[in-house]
């Protein structure tokens, strides 16, 4: 059965589908280069590293490109990088390094009731997801992959001649899951130590069930001028399983992304 989150969302893309109201078409093409500095901030726990709650904060960096295309459908590419370190209640001297890594391509197709002081768009995206830990150097490890294909949809709503307010949510449906054993390290990873690609490309072809993610956000746009604007964003990254041993994250992001079109 769907959990509350994949059902809301699922009702919102589906009635979206609906609507049937003339494309508005842009009269040209534009290319979008957007820049992104924030903060990080989190809660993890994975039973095969500790059995401890860790909170999580650190400064996060993206780089996106989109191009819109005549007809109004987005093309993107995502690259995003979070550097933390974990902290737990028992204070140790040592915390452990936390690196978070995403990759995204994807298309969205703006949908029929578009005009010009609203725009949403639905598609998919593909995605690789990867949440590394490693405590005083790489003494013990852990990581969770993810490397699949979403259901994404988009949203903007104009709120004033400078301004307007900016949606967006996917959600994994199918991908490769990669999970380290159950002590952390085997032979596998000790052989490839040098190779963290092919470590955390090593798992199984899943569904969802078998794992748990959601991804939203929501910002606020100023158009500085024609060829920039500054958003206000709040972005939420939420990823579980119960494979090999439970994994859950929750991370919370705030940040200022600015864009040259």
């Amino acid at each position: 059965m769907l959990r509350t989150p994949y059902l809301v969302l699922l009702l919102v893309l589906t009635t979206s589908t609906f609507l049937t109201a003339q494309i508005t078409r842009t009269e040209n093409s534009r290319n979008n280069l957007t820049l992104t500095i924030g903060l990080n901030q989190g809660y993890f726990k994975d039973q095969n590293f500790s059995p401890l709650n860790y909170r999580s904060t650190g400064p996060r960096f993206g780089l996106a490109y989109t191009r819109n295309t005549a007809a109004g459908h987005q093309w993107s590419t995502e690259l995003g990088a979070s550097l933390n370190t974990l902290k737990n209640p028992t204070n140790y001297e040592l915390d452990p390094d936390r690196y978070q890594i995403d990759i995204a391509l994807g298309y969205l197709k703006a949908l029929n009731n578009n005009t010009s002081k609203r725009q949403l768009h639905l598609g998919g995206k593909y995605r690789t997801y990867v949440d590394l830990t490693l405590f005083d150097g790489a003494e013990a490890v852990t990581f969770f992959a993810l490397h699949a294909f979403e259901v994404a949809g988009a949203g903007a709503w104009r709120t004033g001649e400078r301004h307007s307010f900016k949606a967006s949510a996917s959600i994994p449906v199918f991908g490769l899951l990669s999970r380290p054993p159950y002590t952390g390290w085997d032979k596998f990873i000790s052989d490839n130590a040098r190779n963290i690609p092919k470590i955390v490309t090593r798992g199984d072809w899943l569904t969802i069930g078998a794992f748990t993610g959601l991804r939203a956000g929501l910002g606020w746009e100023y158009q500085l001028s024609d060829r920039f604007a500054a958003e206000a964003r709040y972005s939420l990254a939420y990823y579980a399983t119960q494979r090999i041993d439970p994994f859950r994250s929750l991370n919370n992001s705030f940040s200022i992304n600015l864009t040259y079109r």
